[in-house]
């Protein structure tokens, strides 16, 4: 592709590309987003109800130093250098949630959000309308999982993004993102001192080893979070 005068900074596996290019042709003929979104999973042989968060025109993009990016550009090409000054989600305004998905909210028995980055992850679906008011006036009970440890994140600039954006890059900066809506707080023991300011803001902390090395590692955090959904 190189020789072919192509960009090729956006560097990501075959598995990924291709999922990349079947949607994108498949939204070129006018299917919608929630459409394929049903199909791959079929087609991955997957036992499970995914939904996007919209099927309409949606984009997440970087504010650095007056230029406005989109976020793959920041995250990969740039790997998450430049200073952010603001995240502008394209499309917020207008979008509407996918078919299925404030009814899930509502319905949904048990919520879990998972530890991915609060700011450009989970917060582009909260910023599509209507769906941060479902969570704050759903029933059920809504477990977090806090994907800052000891200020840092595994992997992702989500750390970083919350600084730049005036929120503390701890589990207490996580805390203060969900608040609204949030029951329960999962954090590792390595922030335990701050459980209790985590618990100030009206959220239950539950304590637990969160790093993710090993499958049984998964299975049990897996498992915590389930009980306190209990």
């Amino acid at each position: 592709m190189r020789k072919f005068g192509y960009e090729t900074w956006f560097n990501i596996g075959d598995k990924d590309y291709a999922t990349h290019l079947y949607r994108t042709e498949q939204l070129r003929k006018g299917r919608s987003l929630s459409e394929i979104t049903d199909e791959l999973v079929k087609m991955l042989g997957l036992q499970i109800h995914l939904l996007p968060s919209t099927d309409d025109f949606f984009q997440t993009h970087v504010i650095s130093n007056g230029r406005k990016m989109h976020f793959q550009e920041y995250m990969v090409r740039l790997h998450t250098k430049p200073k952010v000054q603001q995240i502008v989600f394209l499309g917020s305004r207008s979008a509407r949630p996918a078919r299925g998905v404030l009814q899930s909210i509502q319905q949904g028995r048990r919520i879990i959000v998972s530890p991915s980055n609060p700011i450009v992850s989970i917060g582009a679906i909260l910023a599509v309308p209507q769906i941060r008011t479902a969570l704050r006036k759903t029933e059920s009970r809504i477990v977090g999982i806090s994907p800052i440890i000891g200020g840092k994140t595994i992997k992702g600039p989500a750390d970083k993004l919350m600084k730049s954006l005036g929120f503390k890059p701890s589990v207490v900066g996580v805390a203060e993102f969900y608040r609204e809506f949030l029951d329960t707080l999962i954090i590792d023991r390595i922030d335990e001192d701050l459980a209790k300011r985590v618990e100030k803001l009206g959220i239950r902390a539950v304590v637990t080893n969160t790093i993710m090395k090993t499958l049984s590692d998964k299975i049990r955090l897996a498992q915590t979070t389930v009980r306190e959904l209990e």
